[in-house]
């Protein structure tokens, strides 16, 4: 039980520990009426926490893509690699070096 605390329990459901025994009938009752509950909160939990995973992924492969294609190109390369410097040695902050790469995307898209 103690363990279970160390988990993060996320979404519709925290887990429970059930004392269970087939062997003296002791607990299947109460480990059926629990499996019967997860289930109904699992009708709309489980779609809508699925719903979201999809969409994360989505924007993952989005995300991780799109720089794999950005980084093909030389010249948007250059640009990602030098701002990438500056903001590492503190001359730029992220946000200055984000909107460059992305001004340079822009460009190119026009």
């Amino acid at each position: 039980k103690n363990a279970m605390g160390f988990l993060n329990h996320q979404g519709f459901w925290t887990p429970e520990v059930l004392s269970v025994s087939s062997i003296e009938p002791r607990g299947i009752d109460t480990l059926w009426e629990r499996i019967v509950a997860y289930c109904e909160a699992g009708a709309d939990g489980i779609p809508t926490r699925r719903a979201l995973q999809t969409n994360q992924w989505f924007e993952r492969l989005l995300n991780d893509d799109l720089a794999i294609l950005l980084r093909s190109d030389s010249s948007w390369s250059q640009t990602y690699h030098s701002q990438k410097t500056l903001v590492a040695k503190g001359e730029i902050t992220p946000t200055q070096g984000a909107l460059v790469c992305l001004e340079s995307v822009i460009k190119k898209l026009n």
